[in-house]
């Protein structure tokens, strides 16, 4: 493994584990408690995925071609009645559109197996986390824009649930 490689791969580690930490503080003042030593309480059996929270790292140049390739997400779906994130079974959809006229620009389907995969343990309980890669989906070459990124989580068993708002992420050539 070239020395690039292994320096593309510790800096995106880095991205997603900041990302999280970052989250982890927000939901544990948000939630008003703190994990400290104690275990997070059990998972009711009967939840029901009704939001989520996400957060995206500043999109990456992994290439070093000059333009952003990939986006690190961390991701939390909740039951409004119960306030520790979830671990439930589904899939996600993410859109990245341009933010001027709405243009989709990329659309990611993360199906049940790969959204397993991709959950952690974290402080603030589980989550998601995500690399999406625009080299694998059309290429990083595009123009200069603001995008929105958006996501929707699909439970094995519920109804969809949409991100509120969105994150508005900078893409194409990057200036020095």
């Amino acid at each position: 493994m070239s020395e690039t490689t292994k320096r593309r791969g510790a800096q995106r580690a880095s991205i997603a584990a900041c990302a999280g930490a970052c989250v982890c503080v927000v939901l544990s003042a948000c939630a008003g408690t703190t994990t400290g030593s104690k275990p997070l309480p059990q998972q009711p059996t009967e939840v029901v995925p009704s939001r989520m929270t996400i957060s995206a790292a500043l999109p990456q140049d992994t290439d070093l071609n000059g333009y952003p390739d990939i986006i690190d997400l961390t991701i939390f779906v909740f039951d409004d009645r119960y306030p520790i994130p979830l671990d439930v079974p589904g899939s996600f959809t993410f859109k990245l559109s341009g933010a001027k006229e709405g243009k989709l620009l990329r659309e990611w389907e993360i199906p049940p197996d790969k959204v397993a995969a991709a959950r952690r343990r974290m402080p603030a309980g589980p989550g998601y986390v995500f690399s999406l890669s625009l080299l694998e989906n059309g290429g990083d070459r595009v123009e200069a824009q603001h995008a929105d990124l958006t996501a929707e989580f699909t439970p094995v068993k519920g109804s969809l649930v949409k991100m509120r708002g969105g994150s508005t992420l900078r893409l194409g050539k990057l200036t020095q």
